[in-house]
């Protein structure tokens, strides 16, 4: 996952964000990295290719330390988040969320892709947007 373009791009075009300064969509925005279009749509097809129940189903899960556990779930149209087994919200269609705070993602950076992938799902105060710009900055 890493080192997958693939993943990645298709990871951050998911949010269909929108940037109103520039007027620009963010899958416009990601024409920069001059991804093979071709190439993407096979890895994306193989990704979210059918199970044999007829959905879409990934999992990228893993442990942080003894006790603490994670699992992202990835389907058709959403990406659902879950911590210790419990859920705490999913991206997509129908967006619902039970925000992390700053201080909570900054102690996953450690597990670097980890927290990139969260990062979504963190609310980030006004008071902290510039140190958290510099430390995303850093990871990207």
């Amino acid at each position: 996952m890493k080192d997958n373009t693939f993943f990645w791009y298709s990871y951050i075009k998911w949010f269909n964000g929108y940037d109103e300064i520039n007027e620009i969509n963010i899958d416009e925005a990601l024409e920069v990295i001059g991804i093979d279009k071709e190439k993407l749509a096979e890895w994306e097809e193989r990704f979210f290719s059918l199970d044999d129940f007829g959905e879409v189903s990934k999992f990228i899960e893993g442990k942080l330390d003894g006790d603490t556990t994670f699992l992202i779930e990835f389907q058709d149209h959403e990406i659902r988040f879950f911590l210790n087994d419990i859920y705490f919200g999913k991206l997509g269609g129908h967006f619902e969320a039970w925000f992390l705070t700053w201080d909570e993602l900054l102690s996953l950076q450690q597990f670097e892709q980890l927290f990139l992938l969260m990062l979504p799902m963190t609310a980030i105060e006004r008071e902290q947007r510039d140190h958290a710009k510099q430390i995303i900055y850093n990871h990207l």
